[in-house]
Formats: C-alpha cells, sequence, structure tokens
C-alpha cells in the first residue's frame, strides 16, 4: 500500500513539475492583471507594449462592445462596420485592411 501511494504522488509531482515548466517558464514576465493571452504577449514583448495593446484588447474582448458591430461574412471575406469605419478581413490569411496592419505602427 505504502509503495502504491508513493508511486501515485511521484507521479504526480512529475506531471505538476512537467506543466509547470509548460506554463512558468523562467525569465518570462506575468502580471496578475492580465488574461492568459495578455500574459502570452507580455511573453513575447515588453512591458510597454503590453500595456498598450492591454486597452485595445480589454475594449476589444468587453461583451458589451459587441453590439456596436455588425459583422457580414462572404465567401472569402468578413467585414466588419462601425459607425462610418468597415474594415476588410481576409478568411484565407487572416489580414485586416486596418491601419495596424497596414503600416506595423503603434497608436
Amino acid at each position: 500500500m505504502v509503495q502504491c501511494l508513493s508511486s501515485i504522488l511521484n507521479f504526480q509531482r512529475r506531471k505538476e513539475d512537467a506543466y509547470n515548466m509548460k506554463t512558468l517558464i523562467p525569465v518570462s514576465t506575468r502580471n496578475a492583471n492580465y488574461g492568459e493571452e495578455m500574459n502570452q504577449l507580455l511573453g513575447m514583448t515588453t512591458e510597454w507594449v503590453a500595456g498598450i495593446f492591454s486597452e485595445e484588447y480589454q475594449f476589444a474582448t468587453n461583451p458589451d462592445t459587441m453590439q456596436h458591430y455588425t459583422f457580414i461574412e462572404t465567401d472569402t471575406m468578413v467585414n466588419v462596420v462601425r459607425g462610418d469605419r468597415r474594415h476588410h478581413v481576409d478568411k484565407a490569411s487572416s489580414l485586416c485592411d486596418c491601419e495596424f496592419s497596414a503600416t506595423l505602427k503603434l497608436p
């Protein structure tokens, strides 16, 4: 019984260590106020860049924001309309004609 319990605990410890190695990479920066997707961005960029994207990300993921947009889907494109602004997203390449996609310059 003791050996069985010891084997199970060792197996569980190995699984926990493997999970922690995948999710908590040493030297990676994490912010408790960010969700998992924003923390992935923070791991790839600086805190300054993640801070700029944070406000936009919160706006884009807010469920109340979605009611202001209209999505028109065709075979190859998705048109996103809000007021007088219209953006086209290509389904095949996931490219958008928005200002950031065209210039790759942050605001």
